[in-house]
């Protein structure tokens, strides 16, 4: 009788050794769900710096949204380059051509004492450049296995479209000149006064204003689709950790893009970066 008590009472104990931990991960998995917990994070990386919340959904599943931004392009002056200026009418025919054969138009340019001649234009035109980027982002992390370091990033960036954004300005007396002849010229062969800028891997043309100003932008897709890896737990161990992610983000072709009459030309190698590495390192502090 009593080694069956002690036989009963060490089986009791086993059982007890082996369903508390059971019951433990139980419930700490019943509590890794959406607003149980909320982490908050400041990140730097080739992003940009930013702030992201993150919220698990199940034990092995995290959702993360924030925002980034390159700050030092809103803070420091513009950078300058120089475009050429193209005056051609639709057809391709010259501006000394089109005034040439219609006395009207030299009449009203001697008039208002306005350029009658393409030589009388200037070549360049000064372009600033800025660099606009900041995005929204919407990130699920999936772990492979609850409680470990590693996981695997699928989402999305949202931000603004026109990423690079060129502005300049030439004497409106050209813009002015040119907007005289159309006057007189049909509507499929009207002059273009256009800023042009290349390099070996693009070419791209915008048309000057009628005020003479130059606004022109570079765009990418507002919604770009992420996928990638990181290194860090879902919680803190100790209300504070650290995160590193790497991964790719598509941004889409580029793309000229102005209010009025715009062109562009890139080669396939230059549309390689719309596929932009993204390495960020996160430190993340648990809130509850």
């Amino acid at each position: 009788m009593k080694r069956l008590l002690y036989w009963e009472l060490l089986f009791s104990i086993a059982a007890l050794m082996l369903f508390l931990p059971l019951a433990a991960q139980e419930k700490a998995q019943s509590e890794m769900r959406f607003g149980k917990h909320l982490t908050l994070g400041g990140e730097m990386g080739t992003m940009g710096i930013g702030l992201e919340v993150g919220t698990p959904l199940r034990p092995n599943i995290r959702l993360r949204a924030g925002i980034v931004a390159l700050p030092f392009t809103t803070v420091f002056a513009y950078d300058t380059h120089h475009d050429l200026l193209k005056l051609l009418s639709a057809k391709g025919n010259s501006y000394d051509y089109m005034v040439a054969r219609d006395e009207r138009i030299m009449k009203a340019l001697l008039k208002g004492w306005l350029p009658y001649r393409s030589s009388s234009f200037p070549n360049t035109v000064e372009v600033k450049e800025k660099l606009l980027r900041i995005e929204g982002k919407v990130l699920v992390d999936f772990y492979p296995k609850s409680g470990s370091w590693f996981y695997f990033t699928a989402g999305a960036y949202i931000g603004n479209m026109d990423q690079w954004h060129m502005k300049g300005e030439i004497d409106p007396v050209y813009a002015k000149a040119v907007s005289v002849v159309n006057a007189y010229l049909p509507e499929d062969d009207k002059m273009r006064l256009l800023s042009c800028s290349s390099s070996p891997n693009y070419y791209s043309e915008a048309e000057v204003g009628s005020d003479g100003k130059i606004d022109y932008s570079y765009r990418v897709l507002p919604v770009k689709p992420y996928v990638g890896i990181g290194f860090g737990r879902m919680l803190p161990k100790r209300k504070l950790g650290c995160h590193f992610d790497v991964g790719i983000l598509y941004r889409g072709r580029w793309r000229v893009h102005s209010d009025g009459y715009h062109r562009d030309d890139f080669d396939p190698f230059f549309n390689w970066t719309s596929i932009y590495g993204v390495a960020a390192l996160r430190l993340t502090g648990q809130l509850f």
